[in-house]
């Protein structure tokens, strides 16, 4: 099996020709965002995914987690693993400082996390939600709230949970049947079950803080109802030390298909003693933001694992030998080539390469739009990025997590047998990434949010916004080189395209919704394609100027064969979903249901 190569080099790049990393200088508290510091802390990320996350993998996916007595156990060196991670302080590398953060930009711990999952994406769920959750606290906590907490959580001695699923209620969550109560001192009893609780309970910290959306007495029906409350699962004493354990059990472990080395509990709640975060009824307003900020987790954990499973099968195609190419006359007596002698093996492993660097630049340029959003100093230019993260990060959750699934069943189909087998570990990769497309959202739910929400709000500002970069970015190109040049038509083209679906989708949302539903994830991913089209243009644009003073370098021609192939291969598939979007085609919805 091979071992994971953390892409830094890669991502440096995406740092120095897709992002304006000088302008985080300008940004207070990022002052000392320099080129070394940067190089520093990605390097270091990249030893610690490598040398201590992926080698443990395997094992714990095949031991998993077990309930013994009530209590979780994770499995071997997992717990430990995490300490180490939470005692290098990157718990807290874009937590505030304040409460012991190192305030780093959200873009760089964007970078982080690809490596994290890279190497283990069990590993890398916990981390993701207590990352999420620091930004709830620092939005909605009072000041008291994020002493006891938030530092805990910053330092990475306490773990964080997201209660909202139960059994009956998944993405219907207004139905939900969890009651607060309150007690009298300013606390609630808290009752209720919740199930599909990532690190619901384990062994890796000493107190877990479970955010658990319920309804107070009297609460409206619906999501608007709904309110936010802290629930350790060991209460804090007025000195900040630990008391007694809160009355919350695990009913069970989740059976489930990957991300073993992760428990997902169903939790019970018998009148468990619980805190308001925020508002009352404004629970879900609250936890939606810690839901966003996983979201692009969830989008960097499918560009993750898409490099991870491009590592195995281009290390096994340069290796083995396997017929000959369509370039040579037959013959058996000849040396055999290698399976990179065959087109379609090509296909394969540039398909993942190509959609995963762009992937990966559309992440880290998102948790940028977060960080102009939280520290530009012009009032318009923290509107217009919140704006774009909003709308990019439904487009970037839907597409990537599916995009991980494909990437890893291609690779798969690189070895053919040998992938089908546990030996190269890409079969749990297919596994761990399948979780992907169904939580934080499922998939279908993040392109009628893109199409219903996010397209039409005001006037579609943050749309017109987005295709007037893609524009200027044309514009740009056309003073680049000529291999840059080449590459403009098609992205010129998919920019027409996106605008014209985008006048249909937002007509469709206010006089078609049954059309607007049913072309929603074709919207979807046009819009993917097209962002992942600016961002290979402007990379191809960064890469032919660089080998102007180094004519010779093989990574800079590498990027620009990479997005030839796109441009090529995979943006041609824009034109199908514009026509599912435009021309509005059966979709199934007049069958009646009898007939399923």
């Amino acid at each position: 099996m091979a071992a994971y190569r953390a892409p830094i080099k890669d991502q440096r790049f995406v740092f120095q020709s897709y992002l304006d990393i000088e302008r985080y200088r300008a940004f207070a508290g990022h002052e000392d965002m320099t080129d070394e510091t940067l190089n520093a802390i990605l390097t270091e990320a990249g030893k610690f995914a490598s040398d201590v996350i992926a080698p443990q993998n395997p094992h714990w996916d095949r031991q998993g987690c077990v309930l013994e007595n009530g209590v979780v156990r994770t499995p071997d060196g997992f717990a430990t693993a995490f300490r180490d991670y939470a005692a290098g302080g990157w718990a807290g590398l874009t937590g505030d400082p304040a409460y012991g953060g190192q305030g780093l930009p959200r873009s760089l711990g964007a970078a982080c996390m690809e490596v994290l999952n890279g190497a283990s994406m069990g590993f890398g769920i916990t981390p993701s939600l207590c990352g999420a959750a620091q930004r709830v606290f620092e939005d909605v906590a009072s000041d008291e709230q994020k002493e006891i907490y938030l530092s805990k959580i910053v330092a990475g001695e306490w773990t964080v949970t997201m209660d909202i699923t139960e059994p009956h209620a998944g993405t219907d969550v207004g139905t939900m049947r969890t009651k607060a109560a309150p007690v009298g001192d300013g606390s609630y009893a808290i009752t209720g079950q919740k199930v599909w609780i990532s690190g619901g309970d384990h062994d890796m910290a000493d107190n877990i803080v479970h955010l658990v959306l319920a309804k107070l007495p009297g609460a409206v029906a619906g999501p608007r109802g709904i309110s936010l409350f802290i629930v350790p699962k060991f209460l804090v004493k007025t000195d900040g030390t630990l008391g007694t354990r809160n009355l919350m059990s695990v009913g069970s472990l989740e059976d489930k298909m990957g991300n073993h080395g992760n428990p997902t509990c169903v939790m019970h709640y018998e009148d468990a003693t619980g805190f308001l975060l925020g508002v009352e009824h404004r629970g879900l307003p609250a936890m939606f933001t810690m839901m966003n900020a996983v979201r692009l987790d969830v989008a960097v954990q499918g560009v993750a694992i898409a490099e991870a499973a491009y590592q195995i099968a281009a290390d096994y195609a340069k290796t083995r030998l396997q017929g000959q190419g369509p370039d040579k006359n037959p013959d058996p007596n000849a040396p055999r080539d290698t399976i990179l002698a065959h087109p379609d093996v090509r296909r394969m492993l540039l398909t993942i390469r190509s959609v995963a660097e762009a992937g990966r630049a559309l992440c880290m340029k998102t948790g940028m739009m977060f960080d102009v959003a939280n520290n530009a100093r012009d009032p318009m230019v923290n509107a217009e990025a919140i704006m774009r993260a909003s709308l990019f990060t439904p487009m970037l959750k839907s597409y990537f997590s599916e995009f991980g699934v494909e990437a890893a069943n291609l690779a798969i189909q690189c070895l053919g047998g040998a992938g089908y087998s546990k030996n190269y570990g890409l079969e749990q990769l297919v596994r761990d990434a399948r979780l992907g497309m169904i939580y934080e959202g499922a998939n279908g739910i993040q392109a009628l949010d893109l199409v219903k929400r996010k397209v039409g709000s005001d006037d579609g500002a943050a749309m017109t916004s987005f295709m007037g970069g893609v524009a200027t970015t044309i514009a740009n190109a056309e003073r680049g080189g000529t291999f840059t040049q080449n590459l403009i038509q098609p992205v010129r083209q998919v920019l027409a395209k996106l605008n014209e679906a985008t006048n249909q989708v937002v007509d469709d949302a206010a006089f078609h919704p049954v059309a607007s539903a049913a072309s929603a994830m074709a919207y979807l991913r046009l819009f993917a394609l097209t962002a992942m089209a600016e961002a290979w243009l402007k990379m191809a644009q960064a890469a032919e100027g660089a080998l102007v003073s180094a004519p010779t370098t093989d990574f800079y021609k590498t990027k620009l064969h990479t997005a030839a192939f796109f441009m090529n291969e995979i943006l041609p598939d824009a034109d199908g979903n514009f026509r599912r979007v435009k021309e509005r085609p059966d979709n199934g919805w007049a069958i009646p249901n009898a007939h399923f």
